[in-house]
């Protein structure tokens, strides 16, 4: 990475004086004045183009997946085709987004993104001041913020990877149809063209109905003194108005006002001064759109406490309680009185937190319902959640109507509903699909995300003099809530399809937050598409995509989820008889397989600096609990060894398959496999255990752990841990090279300490910065070194190689029985031995043992080769697929029958209509890969529903009675 001051390097770039209300919100001249990080790419971003793609070409365009893709020095697009248009459908009166992504090949200069007018087929314009292009970079000040600016550059250096956003509004007067222009991006006297069309359906999408938004700091950075200190440091009193007015642009109509802080009229009186409060409703409500208010009132309970100790409230006989339960009635009578927007209180947060959150809870709690009433009650906690045990349904048990939860079960909802109670959420991610899809599945009646302008670690906008700074965070938001639209609008005219397309996603937070990071651009953009079919009539429009369908095979080594080049876990194999013993052993245990020491997470870091004088005291502040984290595998699992100082052996609270877990001091491990599966294990010091999929709880009795506390004056123990290969949803190994996504974290609680190995902004969770474990196949073996011994297939299979040294020795190959299939004597002239045979597919998971014995048939050495259980000859991850015509669709499949077959046979995959006539026929190779990624370009097929079923011919034709096939379903066109 490099850091760049932007105010040399951007050209001006000013919004004409027509621009409209989302563009002329926008500081975009302030926005080139902030330090930016610029990603210098290790990696090739385009590494699956053809390389007749790239000749000498300075710069390439590509797609750009904003929701699961964060520009890094790894990243990289396994997509093989170029991205040759952008495409979007907006309605009347809002505005769209879409990114693309520029890799450059040699130093760049004068970079510019220019666009033209939107002109339609039947010559109607929508002027240019519509389209805003503009950069999208990390920004130094924020990290949260991958902030929009101008896109222009003086200079970009070699193998940057750069981030865009085209955004185009559409005036509410525009004529509906088809409207066309072209992006032009050029540097260095070379042009790119990019098409983009953009579709304006004959439909007023409705504003959303219910309250969305984010909490806010109640006082600004130049307000309020500690309070004051809490907001980022650029959201300044005199540059709300505009704050507010941007929130509004972005369909962000809700504000939950967090850290309430009451002004009295005396340090002894009871009565609130309402003077702050009211400046800012003023404000907010000015901004242009405030369809509901939440506050947070806990500090009227320390207030209350404070002045119950005073004598006046004693002789008036006042506790606490009862001055709390008048300062709360003082402030819903005042928020009427002045005609706030539609308001709700709470009286804590976060109770299942415990603590002093309990304790004001339960005190205060029950008060503040009978002062406010029920209409204005609110409660927000965190206890309900797949899995939770001794869960608290609080909004249930104390009789709330208003229950905002971070997580929420099937029955929870159903509960809420049998209540009458409306189900709220927060917390669930600046994720698009969290912002849209997710709030219809929960059926939420509002929605708040923890927390612009709340510090350096949060804040996701710059708010300044003439506009504010806006984020991609902010734009994905909007295009959430622009997806919640049309699906409100849908829910009136086929409720039916709105709940078939929400279904699968889960309601917990963990399992909502997994399907809101891994899921595609394209595959939201469907659900939104359909919706609109749906409301326009053009559900059985046969209109194609012009062009003739292709079909591309990738590797699949999810290389791409290496974040930097140091960031890498080499996992080495160990013997299938390899049992864990709680020992670090020199052979198993190297720097090479290792995370080394955790360190502290990056926000604590930069806590750490801000509050030490020298880099010598920075040092000794930086210096947590030694604990590490080594990691093996085998035929048989995944082996997983902690070492860890200051935690007593043996203690815990929380007991097995309990995801409250974490709260003991324990040890976290994730995992995110190349099908963007997230799974996290929890380990406590009592041997203790859950695994989550998703955040959802898989049963854990096959995942064995020794333990042994450490001797000497640190204390503290060793575990290891074997997790089988079953609990990923795997038969076997991941074959050698493959790569998925790893962290490991230590909540050590006892000293208010949480480590990891990637560095990560401030959760364990967050996987856009993870690092990389590698299965790099690499064995404890002498004889057996030399030999490729991966897994074994129904077909033709060879065994062969070289055995090192020169004494006599014997060869042999088992059968899963013991029964020797192949043997060969080895002399010192002649070490090579070749193996041929075939199998049959089995039913359940076998493996044949490769031995090396010496002269007098002592077994030297043996290795397992698994035979994995198959009942197709492909297996596809996906069973169906769907996109509109002329979209890419991909999927990953597995071969289970001999890539000697394949070698010798082909394979081809054959397209089918409904009525079972081919359609096409497409040679494919897998280049010897058992396991890899098809992608099919769907121009020129027609809206309907396709099988796409692989044939064998040869010997592997009879392998498997069933060879495998997937459902691929086109919609009509978007263009």
């Amino acid at each position: 990475m490099k850091i760049h001051s932007t105010a040399g390097l951007l050209a001006a770039c000013t919004l004409a004086a027509a621009a409209p209300a989302p563009f002329a919100v926008l500081d975009m001249e302030h926005a080139k004045t902030r330090a930016v990080r610029t990603v210098i790419q290790d990696a090739d971003y385009f590494c699956n183009l053809p390389q007749e793609t790239k000749k000498s070409k300075t710069f390439l365009i590509g797609e750009w997946d904003y929701n699961t893709m964060r520009p890094h020095v790894n990243l990289k697009s396994e997509n093989p085709f170029p991205l040759q248009k952008l495409a979007m459908v907006v309605s009347k009166g809002d505005y769209g987004f879409k990114g693309f992504l520029l890799r450059a090949y040699a130093p760049l200069t004068n970079l510019s993104v220019k666009t033209g007018e939107l002109r339609s087929d039947g010559g109607n314009v929508i002027a240019q001041e519509n389209i805003l292009a503009a950069r999208v970079a990390e920004s130094i000040d924020y990290p949260a913020a991958d902030i929009l600016m101008p896109p222009e550059m003086k200079k970009v250096p070699d193998k940057a990877l750069l981030g865009f956003a085209i955004l185009v509004n559409i005036p509410g007067t525009a004529v509906p149809g088809v409207y066309h222009t072209t992006i032009t991006v050029t540097a260095d006297g070379q042009s790119r063209q990019l098409p983009l069309s953009v579709r304006v359906p004959d439909f007023t999408l409705p504003e959303a109905d219910i309250p969305i938004g984010s909490y806010l700091v109640y006082y600004a950075s130049d307000q309020g003194g500690r309070e004051g200190r809490w907001a980022g440091e650029d959201y300044k009193a005199a540059r709300q108005g505009k704050y507010f007015h941007f929130l509004a642009t972005r369909g962000m109509n809700s504000s939950s006002i967090f850290h309430y802080c009451p002004e009295f009229t005396s340090g002894d009186s009871a009565e609130i001064k309402f003077d702050t409060l009211d400046s800012l409703m003023e404000k907010i409500v000015a901004g242009g759109s405030c369809k509901a208010m939440t506050f947070d009132l806990r500090y009227l309970i320390g207030n209350a406490a404070r002045l119950a100790k005073l004598k006046k409230f004693q002789d008036a006989g006042k506790d606490d309680v009862a001055i709390y339960k008048d300062m709360v009635r003082q402030f819903c009578e005042h928020a009427k009185k002045k005609n706030y927007p539609r308001f709700y209180v709470m009286a804590e947060e976060e109770i299942a937190n415990g603590g002093i959150k309990q304790k004001n809870y339960d005190r205060y709690g029950k008060a503040m319902q009978e002062a406010a009433g029920s209409d204005l009650s609110m409660i927000l906690d965190n206890s309900v959640g797949a899995g939770k045990v001794n869960a608290v349904d609080r909004g249930h048990r104390d009789g709330y109507r208003f229950r905002q939860y971070n997580s929420w079960t099937d029955e929870a909802i159903a509960q809420a509903e049998k209540d009458g109670a409306e189900v709220w959420s927060y917390n669930y991610s600046y994720k698009r699909p969290s912002f849209g899809l997710l709030l219809h599945r929960l059926n939420s009646r509002g929605h708040h995300q923890w927390a612009d302008t709340w510090g350096k670690a949060y804040t996701i906008s710059i708010p300044a003099d003439n506009g504010v700074v806006s984020s991609l965070k902010y734009e994905m938001a909007h295009e959430g809530i622009t997806d919640y639209r049309w699906l409100m609008a849908l829910k009136k005219k086929n409720d039916a399809l709105r709940r078939d397309m929400v279904k699968e996603i889960p309601v917990d937070n963990a399992g909502a937050n997994a399907y809101a990071a891994n899921l595609p651009v394209s595959r939201n953009d469907l659900i939104r598409w359909r919706a609109i079919l749906e409301l326009t009539g053009d559900t059985n429009s046969g209109r194609t995509a012009p062009g003739t369908p292709q079909l591309k095979i990738t590797g699949n080594t999810n290389t791409s989820d290496v974040q930097t080049k140091d960031m890498v876990i080499h996992a080495l194999q160990m013997p299938d008889s390899y049992e864990p013993d709680a020992k670090l052993k020199g052979w198993a245990h190297k720097t090479v397989n290792a995370t080394k020491a955790l360190r502290y997470m990056l926000a604590h870091e930069r806590r750490l600096r801000a509050i030490t004088s020298s880099e010598e005291e920075f040092r000794k502040k930086n210096a947590p609990s030694y604990s590490e984290v080594w990691v093996n595998y085998n035929n048989r699992g995944i082996l997983l060894t902690a070492s860890v100082n200051h935690t007593p052996y043996g203690k815990g609270n929380y007991k097995d398959d309990d995801p409250s877990l974490w709260k003991d001091n324990c040890m976290e491990f994730f995992f995110r496999t190349p099908e963007k599966i997230p799974y996290q294990l929890i380990v406590n010091a009592a041997d203790a255990k859950v695994m989550l999929k998703a955040g959802k709880v898989l049963d854990s009795t096959g995942i064995r752990i020794s333990g042994q506390a450490k001797k000497g004056g640190a204390g503290g123990y060793i575990q290891e841990i074997f997790v089988p290969w079953s609990v990923f949803g795997l038969h076997g190994k991941p074959e050698n090279g493959t790569i998925w996504a790893f962290n490991a974290g230590r909540e050590f609680h006892s000293w208010g300490q949480n480590t990891c190995w990637a560095r990560v902004e401030g959760s364990f969770g967050d996987s856009s910065r993870w690092g990389a474990l590698k299965f790099s196949g690499q064995k404890q073996l002498v004889h057996l070194k030399n030999i490729k011994l991966e897994r074994l297939y129904p077909g033709s299979n060879i065994i062969a190689g070289a055995i090192p040294g020169k004494e006599v020795l014997k060869v042999l190959l088992r059968d899963p029985a013991g029964k020797t299939i192949a043997e060969k004597m080895l002399h010192a002239e002649d070490r090579r031995f070749h193996f041929g045979f075939r199998l049959l597919p089995e039913k359940s998971s076998k493996a044949y043992t490769l031995e090396v014995l010496d002269a007098q048939g002592k077994t030297l050495e043996a290795e397992s080769i698994p035979v994995i259980p198959a009942e197709q000859a492909v297996e596809f991850k996906s069973p169906v697929l769907e996109c509109a015509s002329g979209d890419i669709v991909s999927t990953i499949a597995e071969l289970n029958v001999s890539p000697l077959e394949i070698r010798n046979h082909g394979i081809t995959f054959r397209l089918r209509d409904r009525d079972g006539k081919v359609k096409h026929d497409f040679k494919a190779d897998p280049a010897g890969k058992q396991s890899f990624r098809i992608w099919l370009k769907t121009s020129g097929l027609t809206p309907g529903e396709y099988t796409l079923k692989p044939e064998l011919s040869g010997d592997a034709k009879g392998i498997f009675p069933n060879a495998g096939g997937m459902k691929i379903r086109i919609y009509p066109a978007i263009i």
